[in-house]
């Protein structure tokens, strides 16, 4: 009975022991063939190497129908024959007319060393429903040469499969992608979790110095597409882990693919960090949220370039309900080659972007709260403007911080000539726009459209036309000594603008006060000042005090005060006195206790020095008679010069 029981246990282990199957045949059925092998594998217990007869080197298999799927666990597929980092067997699909080249179901697989291409209606190589498996050194949509596409409908897709890890930390392991067709994608990672995408050249050829194909213009196919997929990294901090993308439509995230990494590639750049490969547009965040874009460790920033139409596009998806939001973008370069010495062709650097119909882009972080987390702007492109970070009715309570917009980041050289037709967009949202650099744009930071708020701290200005730009009904701050902690100071300088520090092009007035516009004349100041000194019809920019609570000197140009001001009620309202210091234009309001307006009793009414009344009825903006209890009025009043004050009084309305 005991040898009985031995035996039988040196059986079982022998089973499980690795077994090796090579194939010797470009047959497709026969002993020997690929067909042959991965049968023999399916139906043996334990790891297997499936190889090929070294007169194969160069050979291609064509199956005549689709090849078994692998199924068992710890497969090794190697057609690397002489283990140089490059495919030796390919595997054709021109005579299949539906189904994918090869299959793998089984966890903790190896592919190595295989060209599988024209495999029309299938892909190429479908991981599906596996874990902790491995690809490297193949060719997928691409011939044995490395540099002539042979396209499968899908190169590579990632079906359910987590913790996989496509292409390695050296040359060796670089996989060769094409791009996708009408009906796929290059490399698609679907509901696939925790992948590892690195080394990888997609739309590129094998020596990283041309495109595969030239670049297909419109939004589909992509050349690398996650779909609801999460935690996933694309790319690394070393030279070795840096995807290499080009000739291809984009890179998409999308349809709550949250939480994955993209640090490290070159987006429209060869392996010299140099040469432009084209392509139509670089990362694609689609209702999609907390993904990190580049990051501040050294490596991390992705490169874009590659004459697209944006480097990085926040939007929503059609047919999601998930909101983009709280994605990171830091420490990147837009428009420049990866030392960041030149120009490298890009239209604009990120785009936040609302679709009709689609959610809309909530709050994004483009830049940091350290400089090593800012990004590098430098877009242009022949025969139009570029533009830096544009927020389009899309990114409301964005943060732009710490980035630097028209400078190469090496060693500090100037962009030139001025090619940026702005650095800062925002259009119908709210943004903090705060410790930016913006040289040699023509606006520097513009604020549209009719619901636009834009609080603007820290920023340098320089050798722009105009430094910030106001439109429409658009709201903004610059800095506010007067009524803020020390730490939220405005603190903006302006140096060399050549058009005008501030374009108030709205009816709004705007507090500029704190910044450092390199005089303290007024009449200096004013005179690159657009507001209502230039145009009655519209707003009036407050720039007093300056930096440091310095107030704007030179004749007529007397600091302004208010002061005794009381709120008398009576039988309708109220009676307002106060006292100018000196002739101004004043707009008093009456608020409840929680700020929002209850009535503009003047708007810009011309005051004499000295003690003015004023009578408010106690009606609302809307006519109506206003309840009884408190309310606070506000006077703010403005001289001519641009000197400005404000002050409070308490009312309380009994009926």
């Amino acid at each position: 009975m005991r040898t009985r029981l031995c035996l039988l246990l040196l059986v079982a282990s022998c089973a499980a022991h690795a077994a090796t199957y090579t194939v010797t045949s470009t047959g497709d059925a026969a002993k020997g063939s690929l067909r042959w092998a991965i049968s023999m594998a399916n139906s043996h217990v334990g790891a297997d190497t499936i190889t090929f007869a070294p007169a194969l080197t160069g050979r291609t298999i064509v199956p005549t129908s689709p090849l078994p799927a692998i199924t068992g666990a710890r497969t090794t597929v190697d057609g690397d024959l002489d283990s140089d980092g490059t495919p030796d067997i390919c595997i054709n699909g021109a005579v299949v007319a539906d189904g994918d080249g090869l299959v793998i179901q089984g966890n903790r697989a190896l592919v190595v060393g295989l060209s599988i291409t024209n495999f029309a209606n299938g892909i190429g190589l479908h991981l599906l429903e596996v874990t902790d498996c491995r690809v490297r050194s193949c060719h997928l949509g691409v011939m044995l040469d490395g540099t002539t596409e042979a396209r499968n409908a899908c190169q590579l897709m990632l079906d359910r499969s987590h913790r996989n890890r496509i292409g390695g930390a050296t040359a060796a392991g670089r996989n060769v992608i094409a791009g996708g067709t009408s009906t796929g994608n290059g490399l698609t990672l679907s509901l696939s979790d925790e992948n590892t995408i690195v080394g990888n050249h997609i739309g590129v050829t094998r020596n990283g110095w041309a495109t595969l194909a030239a670049p297909t213009w419109g939004r589909y196919p992509f050349g690398l597409a996650l779909l609801t997929s999460q935690r996933n990294t694309l790319g690394g901090t070393t030279a070795a882990e840096r995807n290499l993308i080009g000739g291809v439509t984009a890179v998409v995230l999308t349809d709550g693919s949250n939480e994955n990494v993209v640090r490290g590639n070159y987006l429209g750049l060869g392996i010299d960090g140099s040469v432009l490969l084209n392509m139509n547009s670089g990362l694609i965040i689609a209702s999609s949220s907390l993904n990190t874009v580049g990051g501040s460790a050294l490596g991390a920033g992705n490169v874009f370039a590659g004459d697209a139409d944006f480097g990085v596009k926040i939007e929503g998806s059609s047919g999601r309900s998930e909101i983009a939001e709280g994605n990171v973008i830091a420490g990147n370069y837009f428009g420049t080659n990866a030392e960041g010495s030149a120009h490298r062709r890009l239209k604009a650097g990120v785009v936040v972007d609302r679709t009709y119909g689609w959610p809309v882009p909530g709050a994004q972080t483009i830049g940091g709260g350290s400089p090593a987390s800012g990004n590098w702007f430098c877009p242009r492109f022949v025969g139009g403007e570029a533009r830096g970070v544009v927020l389009d009715e899309a990114g409301d309570g964005s943060v732009i911080r710490n980035n630097v917009f028209g400078v190469f980041p090496h060693k500090g050289t100037t962009n030139t000539p001025r090619t940026m037709a702005s650095g800062v967009t925002v259009n119908d949202v709210s943004a903090r726009i705060v410790g930016n650099s913006l040289w040699r744009a023509e606006r520097g930071i513009e604020v549209q459209g009719y619901s636009s708020a834009a609080t603007i701290l820290g920023n340098y200005f320089r050798d722009c036309q105009n430094a910030v730009d106001l439109a429409d009904a658009s709201v903004a701050r610059l800095g506010n000594l007067s009524n803020a902690s020390a730490a939220d100071d405005g603190g903006n300088q302006f140096v060399n603008i050549s058009q005008y520090f501030i374009y108030n092009y709205t009816g709004a007035d705007t507090r500029a006060e704190g910044n450092d516009f390199g005089t303290t004349s007024a009449a200096a100041i004013g005179a690159k000042i657009h507001d209502r000194n230039d145009n009655p019809a519209l707003g009036l920019v407050d720039f007093d005090p300056l930096a440091g609570g310095v107030h704007p000197t030179g004749a007529g140009s007397p600091s302004l005060t208010v002061a005794g001001v009381s709120a008398a009620p009576t039988a309708a309202g109220a009676q307002l006195t106060f006292t100018l210091s000196a002739p101004a234009n004043v707009s008093v309001t009456v608020t409840n206790v929680a700020g929002r307006r209850v009535k503009a009793v003047c708007v810009e009414r011309a005051c004499s020095a000295g003690l003015n009344t004023l009578l408010w009825d106690g009606r609302t903006d809307a006519g109506l008679a206003a309840p009884a209890g408190a309310y606070i009025v506000q006077v703010q009043a403005r001289a001519v010069n641009g000197a400005a004050a404000r002050t409070l009084a308490p009312l309380r309305l009994g009926r």
